[in-house]
């Protein structure tokens, strides 16, 4: 991602509430192991973490592991600087004279599965010696604890225990929050303001969960004549990622197609834990969980590109039209009742007999209700349909002073 991006996401609500949720555990003394998936912004996120530690008097050490020796051996060669002169203690470690009371195990990641389940091994047996040390000590004791970030692109088996907790790194931006994140990279682009509504309302969409891929999207959002021209990118990101349609299809991401909408970002099915590891499942509270844009370009499905194109348009487009509508019922009124049923063709009519002869009032009233009837059908308007339509709406607001009518909505 851009550095713009970054640090838009950094203010955002959603996100820093993701590493706040981190952050509460630690501070009440629960290592946490970390799951982020592939392509996810780690190091950013384990930046705020440790930021927003330190602010809360949690100092931290970064330890990172190679795996040459046994975990218990690295780690205490790591904080006591020396290897040990005999097989340590655990409750040794746990209980050091170390300023740092957080220890931040780094690279795991890098390491083979059966190293890396050794060290998953560990964090369990460290639960178990603090739970151990805190029966010894006063009821307002905080122990020393772990933080593991861990980014793959295969499922891990998660712990959990007393003083540990396994938590995951994903709804971590809102489809509003990806909205907004538009605006701005729109605005870094270049974008005319058509062009950068498009970004907002059908490139927002295609890069749900993923708001990383929305400058990508707005390189070429320039040229696009169709959301199918998108398709190719798409297509690419998703072969860069190491997605390819048998892999895919071995996975059964078509079932995600389609929204699965739940209320729950964080337990996953087996089938849906393989899926999200490889950056393939996203989820939002707007829309559930669904299968990156990528990936559908990847498997040929553009009808799905296509809805979801669609439905940022919609999202758009239709409380705009209505809003516009009920001004203009309320406008060619004749009296204190408004009669809000008229539809656009009706109001073209009847304000077209006081307008002078050729008044782009006319037609652009009749460009909003091919509009409205296209999106009415679910097809998604192409981009000269698109920018026609908000031209249309820009002309209608500067032609009709609707401040003097006796009724104006």
């Amino acid at each position: 991602m851009s550095q713009l991006i970054d640090s838009v996401l950094r203010s955002l609500p959603t996100f820093s509430h993701r590493c706040s949720e981190v952050v509460d555990q630690l501070a009440r003394g629960r290592s946490v192991l970390w799951l982020f998936p592939k392509g996810a912004p780690r190091e950013m996120a384990v930046d705020v973490v440790l930021r927003e530690c330190q602010k809360r008097g949690l100092d931290h050490r970064a330890v990172t592991v190679s795996g040459a020796e046994p975990p218990l051996i690295e780690l205490w060669r790591s904080v006591h600087g020396r290897a040990p002169r005999q097989v340590p203690d655990l409750r040794q470690l746990v209980a050091h004279n170390d300023t740092a009371r957080l220890y931040v195990l780094q690279g795991l990641q890098d390491l083979d599965s059966v190293t890396q389940a050794k060290w998953l091994d560990l964090l369990v047996s460290w639960s178990r010696a603090v739970q151990q040390a805190s029966s010894f000590e006063p009821p307002d004791y905080l122990p020393r604890v772990l933080l593991v970030p861990l980014e793959g692109s295969a499922p891990v088996e998660e712990r959990s225990d007393t003083y540990l907790v396994t938590m995951r790194f994903w709804g971590w931006a809102t489809l509003s929050e990806t909205r907004l994140i538009a605006r701005v990279v729109a605005e870094e682009v270049g974008l005319t303001y058509e062009r950068a509504l498009w970004l907002e309302c059908v490139s927002s969409e295609l890069a749900v969960g993923d708001p990383g891929l929305l400058r990508e999207l707005a390189l070429e959002c320039r040229r696009v004549q169709a959301v199918e021209d998108h398709v190719p990118t798409l297509r690419e990101i998703g072969s860069g990622r190491g997605w390819d349609s048998q892999l895919l299809s071995q996975l059964r991401a078509h079932r995600f197609s389609i929204p699965v909408h739940s209320g729950n970002s964080h337990h996953l099915s087996k089938t849906e834990a393989e899926l999200w590891h490889k950056g393939l499942l996203c989820w939002t509270p707007e829309r559930g969980a669904e299968i990156h844009s990528a990936a559908l370009a990847i498997l040929g499905l553009e009808p799905e590109i296509r809805h979801r194109a669609w439905r940022g348009q919609v999202g758009f487009f239709l409380p705009l039209l209505d809003t516009l509508r009920l001004r203009l019922c309320a406008h060619v009124a004749h009296g204190p009742t408004v009669d809000f049923s008229m539809e656009f063709k009706e109001l073209a009519s009847s304000l077209s007999q006081a307008m002078p002869e050729g008044n782009r009032v006319y037609s652009s009233i009749l460009t909003l209700k091919r509009c409205r009837d296209a999106l009415a059908h679910a097809a998604p308007l192409r981009v000269t349909e698109f920018e026609d339509a908000i031209r249309a709406v820009r002309h209608i607001y500067a032609d009709i002073d609707f401040s003097s009518g006796a009724f104006a909505v």
